[in-house]
């Protein structure tokens, strides 16, 4: 007599092989204590993907397909950037409060051990602790992702320090994206472009701004930000500060904000005014002045004359008030001297 198999059983098989199959191809990423704010989680790609996760009671699960090894940023709504790596099976879980935890499998539980060792650590002191760990794991992603986060996106990158940490790492970490965004970083800055691109974005109230060189301004800050990022947001606070020891038709600032969300953008922003322009296209990482100068960490910022030529680029606090006023006055200085002939 042939035996049959019983529906009930085949449905349930067909649901284990079905499991199986998603298991091993799908990336998991477990959340727990976070809060209930949403978390923005950027690809390093933005194009390819930007995703909006919402929390209940403080947890979510997250789950999807890559098709190859994957980094993305996590964005909290504190500020806090958390890099994670994504890969066919892996899973990893993220656990908030007064100490960050991260676990999972691949580079994850490598960079989640870096982030204890750096626990209260300052920037230089964690900057040193990423150099140690790039000379000692030349075949880990981790080791790119923090070559670009302690050594390229800082306001004065050493360049022959870069090349130094990049040379020793493996051929699969040297092809990988985030290492050939760094050499195209260094490329860029030694390169011959001097002009910042002419650019166009919208203010608070949906007007389409561009840039003019026919304003009564000597010199322009373009500063880039956003609000889901802490350095910046405490750059504009200096910023704002110093923008009153200038007189309006000498220095102004226009900030340019990478943010997607565009109530987060304006219930930031400050009351614009002659010298103080506040401008958002929502592009994120896609923004033209971020793709020219391939920029890739905040804040940033480039100063320019009437004609778009940059001067300087990345000076904050007395830096920047030494070189604007040393600037205006040879301004002066020139027309003094051309008023006189």
């Amino acid at each position: 007599m042939r035996k049959t198999i019983c529906p009930l059983w085949l449905a349930v098989l067909l649901l284990w092989v079905l499991a199986a199959c998603s298991k091993s191809s799908s990336f998991q990423l477990k959340v727990e204590g976070m809060g209930d704010s949403p978390l923005l989680l950027v690809g390093d790609d933005p194009v390819s993907r930007v995703d909006t996760l919402f929390p209940e009671q403080g947890k979510l699960t997250y789950t999807f397909t890559p098709d190859t090894l994957y980094l993305f940023r996590l964005l909290t709504d504190s500020g806090t950037v958390i890099p994670l790596f994504a890969d066919k099976s892996w899973r990893v879980e993220l656990k908030g409060g007064p100490r960050l935890q991260l676990k999972g499998d691949g580079p994850n539980k490598e960079y989640g051990q870096f982030l204890e060792s750096i626990d209260g650590d300052s920037e230089e002191e964690a900057a040193a602790k990423a150099e140690q760990f790039i000379l000692g794991h030349p075949h880990s992603y981790v080791s790119a992702y923090l070559i670009d986060r302690y050594f390229v996106q800082v306001p004065s990158p050493d360049p022959e320090k870069i090349k130094q940490l990049v040379e020793p790492l493996g051929g699969d970490i040297k092809d990988s994206r985030m290492v050939a965004l760094v050499l195209k970083s260094l490329a860029a800055q030694q390169s011959d472009s001097k002009y910042l691109s002419y650019y166009t974005a919208k203010d608070r109230q949906g007007r389409s701004l561009s840039w003019s060189s026919k304003a009564d301004y000597s010199l322009t800050l373009v500063q880039l930000w956003a609000t889901w990022d802490d350095a910046s947001r405490q750059r504009r606070q200096e910023l704002y500060r110093l923008l009153k020891e200038f007189r309006p038709d000498e220095f102004r600032v226009v900030n340019v904000s990478l943010d997607y969300s565009l109530d987060d953008w304006q219930q930031a922003c400050r009351k614009d005014t002659t010298q103080w322009m506040e401008l958002c296209d929502r592009k994120g990482w896609e923004n033209a002045i971020v793709k020219q100068f391939n920029i890739r960490r905040l804040p940033a910022n480039f100063l320019v004359d009437k004609s778009r030529k940059i001067l300087a680029c990345d000076l904050y606090g007395d830096d920047l008030k030494e070189q604007a006023l040393r600037l205006l006055g040879e301004a002066k200085e020139k027309a003094r001297k051309t008023d006189k002939q």
